[in-house]
């Protein structure tokens, strides 16, 4: 991973968006992150839908 946040603020988030106890406080942080993020803008396939 490139950029990592911390653990206190990935807790913040996920407290205010109150999904503290549940799965999707598992998921999300991970699966939205800086490097996917990258990945998902500079993407070959993206650039193929828009045309």
């Amino acid at each position: 991973m490139l950029f990592s946040g911390g653990l206190i603020p990935t807790f913040l988030v996920v407290k205010e968006l109150g999904l503290i106890d549940t799965y999707a406080a598992l998921v999300l942080p991970l699966s939205i992150n800086a490097f996917n993020m990258i990945i998902l803008r500079t993407s070959p396939f993206r650039r193929r839908i828009r045309q």
